[in-house]
């Protein structure tokens, strides 16, 4: 059983009513402060009609009390505006890597983390990744932080590396390669008896062809083992979606995109990109235009994935928009998802909190 809140929202910009939301935000928790920062939206416009993304470096850092989360700082900024990038809550602060800006696809890499004593945010710099990578999953046990998969400049890889935050000097060390190249996955990590374990699990790849393909796959490394094993797939193809380990025998997936429209728009686009002729050009933006502002929202079905026996069960559908390209998290014993998309172009300021019955972190 799941049960949710909305414990807060991002605030809106001076003189604003309302916040738009961010997609892509870096996002987590570290000791008794969460952060969300960065990500990506479209203020002006959607997209069809010709607004820009706007890529934000503010950070917000937020207390709790019970299901409330309440705003202490948003003085804080990133180095630079980023969206998309690979973040996971580690003892030592939120870490993310890679993601994208205007500038393009990012190898940098930072911690961030709330300084007590100044009452403020810090950000450090941590070993850049050894390539640029966006929409690429991360996930940390205690002080080793994995990042996997991912779209590069040379497409969607298939590599994972791991950085030990205690000994930076060794920088980011190789794991074994990906069964497949895949971005936008969920990566969650636990540990048992049988040691340090990675699940990937979902995601997608575009192709040369320009039309995405989105995966069921669940994969799990053994670290003692170094590679990578399938194990039982998904009921369906999931995309974006977010995620979080419960025990060290399931995992939970929230939301994701199935691909209906999403496949629907990129071949949209491949013929839009072949058709000479004007007329029918104009058509076919004209009904891919429709077809996304028509957007139905995300996958609502909360899916239990048990590792032992490669089953996947439903916990219940989510009772607010489903955000996708953000990332879940846990907070104590609360799961929390901020902020992300819920519609083709569409965000949420929401911050949703979910409470997992019985709780077994």
């Amino acid at each position: 059983m799941v049960s949710w809140v909305v414990g807060g929202t991002l605030p809106p910009a001076p003189g604003a009513s309302e916040a738009p939301g961010v997609a892509g935000p870096v996002c987590g928790a570290s000791g008794n402060k969460m952060f969300v920062a960065g990500g990506a939206n479209f203020p002006d416009a959607m997209p069809w009609q010709g607004g820009q993304k706007k890529y934000h470096d503010q950070v917000y850092v937020f207390s709790r009390s019970g299901d409330r989360l309440h705003l202490i700082s948003a003085a804080g900024r990133l180095p630079e505006p980023i969206a998309y990038a690979a973040s996971c809550s580690t003892p030592m602060g939120v870490l993310y890597a890679g993601g994208e800006n205007e500038a393009g696809i990012s190898d940098r890499v930072y911690l961030i983390r709330w300084d007590q004593e100044m009452q403020a945010t810090k950000i450090d710099p941590m070993p850049a990744l050894p390539v640029s990578l966006t929409n690429a999953a991360a996930a940390a046990l205690g002080h080793v932080v994995f990042v996997t998969g991912g779209e590069g400049r040379s497409g969607v890889s298939d590599k994972g590396w791991k950085l030990d935050l205690q000994n930076l000097a060794a920088g980011w060390q190789p794991l074994v390669a990906l069964p497949k190249p895949v971005s936008h996955a969920v990566l969650v990590a636990v540990s048992d008896d049988d040691g340090p374990r990675l699940l990937l699990l979902g995601g997608r790849r575009k192709t040369a062809a320009g039309i995405s393909e989105l995966y069921a796959d669940v994969f799990v490394m053994h670290a003692k083992r170094n590679q990578w094993k399938a194990l039982p797939e998904l009921p369906y193809p999931l995309s974006a979606a977010t995620g979080v380990a419960c025990g060290t025998d399931k995992v939970y997936l929230f939301g994701g995109d199935r691909g209906t429209t999403f496949s629907r728009v990129e071949r949209y686009l491949v013929d839009i990109a072949q058709t000479t002729d004007a007329t029918q050009k104009e058509k076919l933006i004209r009904e891919k235009n429709e077809l996304l502002a028509a957007h139905p929202g995300f996958n609502k079905e909360v899916l239990v994935y048990h590792t032992a026996t490669g089953t996947s069960t439903m916990a219940g559908n989510m009772p607010f928009p489903p955000p996708v390209t953000t990332t879940a998290f846990w907070w104590d014993n609360k799961v929390i998802i901020p902020s992300g998309e819920i519609r083709a172009g569409v965000r949420t300021p929401q911050i949703l909190m979910a409470t997992l019955s019985p709780v077994q972190q």
